[in-house]
């Protein structure tokens, strides 16, 4: 097997979008894999919009994930509210496939919601 060096890692193409079809919206998303910096941000937004807040992590993720054909995500942290209102089938779809690309699983969830009891009231974080 091929030894990667610095380069072979930093030039690797390795984001590839998923397509889902979403007959309730009238077409398909591009659910994406985060990077590294969008994961972290988004466990750690998550915790904290979790003290406050404990609905919505399907929403959340959801608007973490699709995006444009370059990778740019459609949706932002103000979207998803409005998201967590369309079709549960639709964004249980979409938030399956981006738990699996994302390899989140029920422990990561579990988590999320144990570090958010810790969090402080008043606690904030820009999204």
């Amino acid at each position: 097997m091929k030894m990667l060096g610095r380069q072979d890692i930093l030039e690797a193409h390795d984001r590839t979008p998923v397509v889902v079809h979403v007959p309730e919206w009238g077409g398909d998303v591009l659910v994406w894999p985060m990077t590294g910096l969008q994961r972290d941000a988004w466990e750690l937004a998550e915790s904290q919009r979790r003290a406050n807040d404990v609905q919505n992590i399907r929403a959340s993720l959801v608007a973490a994930c699709i995006g444009d054909d370059t990778g740019e995500l459609l949706m932002s942290a103000e979207d998803i509210d409005a998201l967590g209102r369309k079709n549960g089938a639709a964004l249980e779809r979409i938030f399956e496939v981006a738990l699996e690309l994302n390899r989140i699983g029920p422990r990561d969830v579990e988590d999320l919601v144990k570090n958010s009891e810790t969090t402080l009231p008043g606690d904030s974080i820009s999204a």
